[in-house]
């Protein structure tokens, strides 16, 4: 949150209309993220603030809703409210979405990428118990952009599966 008055060295002075202009909030938020990213370093801190929406950032992830000055002083004080509710649900289902994603990752996905290195025509290792979408990237030749460009189209096949 920042003041929309201009600060002299008499103090603050009249508002400056032209801050309210959503076109600033990007340059203002990037900063901001500078700032504190800079001031966490200092104290050891490894994480960092992003002041870009999770789209933008490529997370297929759902944000929170604004829980507002009273519902989170409620929060605080241990009284559940409506949209910290919704808060906590839409965690739960980012973290279960994130835990599927990556139990789907690194499970051995056996029929599917067997059907998808049929199609690509690569040859697997028959002595592996299973195969993931990273078996059949990593015997993909590395020089053939074909064989990437397939890739990719396996890859949207396996999402459909």
């Amino acid at each position: 949150m920042l003041t929309t008055r201009a600060v002299g060295p008499a103090g603050f002075g009249g508002k400056v209309r032209d801050w309210n202009d959503r076109t600033h909030a990007e340059t203002w938020r990037a900063s901001w993220a500078d700032h504190a990213n800079r001031a966490l370093a200092n104290t050891g801190y490894q994480k960092e603030i992003d002041h870009r929406s999770y789209e933008r950032q490529g997370l297929e992830k759902t944000p929170g809703i604004h829980l507002g000055k009273s519902a989170c002083a409620m929060e605080t004080r241990g009284i559940e409210t409506e949209r910290g509710e919704q808060n906590r649900l839409i965690n739960r289902l980012n973290l279960e979405i994130q835990i599927s994603r990556t139990e789907l990752r690194n499970s051995g996905l056996t029929e599917p990428a067997r059907r998808v290195a049929d199609l690509l025509n690569i040859g697997l290792p028959d002595n592996a118990t299973s195969y993931t979408l990273r078996d059949i990237i990593e015997a993909l030749p590395k020089d053939s952009n074909a064989a990437w460009k397939l890739t990719s189209n396996a890859m949207s096949m396996m999402a459909d599966m």
